[in-house]
């Protein structure tokens, strides 16, 4: 939950300062994409440990 509440008071800044689609290319990159990594990651795992 922290890290939501985290994400929604970026947006606002980023929206303050104008800079929306940079900021959310930036939490894109290093929020979302890290998780359908490790994702991919421990499901391969899992195949193995089968």
């Amino acid at each position: 939950m922290q890290g939501l509440f985290r994400i929604k008071n970026h947006r606002k800044v980023s929206i303050f300062h104008r800079q929306s689609e940079s900021e959310l290319s930036w939490l894109y990159a290093h929020c979302v994409k890290p998780i359908i990594y490790f994702e991919r990651i421990i499901k391969q795992w899992k195949n193995l440990q089968n």
